[in-house]
């Protein structure tokens, strides 16, 4: 794509700022310091000796240091978030930007559905910085109903900066497997004059979702092995790219891990999970005494080169735990690698999950007998309140019976493993 910042955005100011991007790496240029490919690819280094851009001199500024902390795609959406806002979103860095900035939001593998990557993306506003999941990042220029605008460098070719529009379904297959770490807004978005104003709605930084257990290191400069959960802190080693760890403790975006014998702390955005799981559509509820079905769950394997591998359906052990307070955990196991993800257990007959019988899963009931709304596979299997195998309007009145006080709790009636 080409253009100016004005096909984009109606934000006067904004539109400017693009520009300024524009004309300083236009699309088809490199984000290197050679203005060429670089040559040093998979030993980029955001510290030094590479020629990938990682330390910024700002010609709007009289040439002043600009530190981006990382190079590649990276260090490329941390130069246009800071040439829009005029910081770097990178509070582990920048301790002073933390609560410049926040995160629409996040979403596992599991949860990379075409549905909830729009609803992630439904309040995005221009100059957004993207981050799938220890993949890729890039800039939103602008969304539609069929997808968004964004502009991005090292596109397959080292540092090259590219303005790409993705529909929903591509940006969603092509991170289903990764999912997505956050999406960075400034909390004062500036008007078009260029004062900066709060957003209608205001949230907290988002932290990622990180568990304990196995991952790799995601960073061919290696990653630094700390004594605590910040940089400030001793450097214990140097951890060469694709190492395998088990992260048994979390601190935030830092894991425990052990390395050479020493036991220390990573930051877990330079490092993948090993073993990823893909919930059917809905598979995050299940019901009290029914049993959960998960036959299509996809289960992927991180392996030693960081290619991925899906497992079949027969290759993988599935164990539930399920504790009193409504939520239970799944744990999916594949060799000796394993992963674990919550779930919500709800009363039979709450079809809205949540996570009480009502009138409203009464009215579900009556326009799925009717034929208005077509149940989910979830929502079926908590709707046959009588246990006769058909979901008709007798299971409403069941409903409506033990609301009123007439009829017992819906319960099951039917055998389940």
């Amino acid at each position: 794509i080409v253009g100016n910042g004005g096909d984009y955005t109606d934000n006067a100011y904004v539109a400017r700022r693009l520009d300024v991007v524009f004309s300083e790496v236009p699309v088809g240029s490199y984000f290197s310091y050679t203005g060429e490919p670089c040559t040093c690819h998979n030993k980029c280094s955001y510290v030094g000796g590479c020629d990938c851009i990682s330390d910024y001199n700002d010609p709007e500024k009289g040439g002043q240091l600009v530190r981006l902390y990382s190079c590649q795609c990276m260090g490329f959406a941390h130069y246009m978030f800071y040439k829009l806002f005029g910081f770097v979103d990178r509070a582990q860095n920048y301790p002073e930007t933390a609560d410049k900035y926040y995160s629409l939001g996040s979403l596992t593998p599991a949860q990379m559905t075409v549905e909830n990557v729009k609803k992630l993306f439904k309040d995005v506003k221009t100059g957004a910085n993207v981050r799938t999941t220890g993949k890729h990042s890039f800039i939103v220029l602008s969304t539609n109903d069929e997808g968004m605008y964004i502009y991005h460098g090292n596109t397959g070719i080292p540092c090259r900066v590219d303005g790409w529009f993705w529909t929903w379904e591509e940006l969603t297959a092509a991170y289903k497997s990764y999912g997505i770490q956050y999406v960075h807004m400034p909390v004062n978005y500036p008007e078009s004059s260029g004062v900066y104003v709060p957003p209608t709605v205001s949230e907290g930084p988002s932290v990622p979702e990180y568990r304990v257990g196995q991952v790799r290191v995601n960073t061919s400069a290696g990653l630094r092995l700390r004594a605590g959960a910040g940089t400030d802190t001793e450097k214990l080693d140097l951890i060469p790219h694709t190492t395998l760890l088990n992260v048994t403790e979390l601190k935030g975006e830092w894991g425990k891990v052990e390395y050479n014998g020493k036991a220390g702390w990573i930051f877990l955005e330079y490092t993948l999970p090993v073993l990823s799981v893909e919930l059917p559509e809905d598979r995050f509820y299940a019901y009290d005494g029914v049993a959960t079905d998960l036959s299509s769950m996809k289960v992927t394997l991180l392996q030693a080169d960081l290619s991925r591998k899906t497992v079949p359906a027969g290759e993988y052990a599935l164990h539930y735990s399920a504790p009193a307070d409504g939520q239970y955990t799944a744990t999916v196991t594949v060799g000796d690698q394993s992963v674990s993800f919550p779930m919500h257990l709800l009363p039979f007959g709450d079809l809205n999950a949540d996570k009480a019988v009502t009138a409203a899963d009464a009215s579900l009931l009556v326009w799925a007998a009717s034929g208005e709304i077509t149940l989910t596979a979830r929502q079926t299997e908590g709707a046959d309140i009588d246990g006769n195998g058909v979901v008709d309007k007798n299971d409403a009145l069941a409903i409506i019976a033990y609301l009123t006080g007439s009829g017992s709790a819906p319960s099951v009636k039917k055998g389940a493993d």
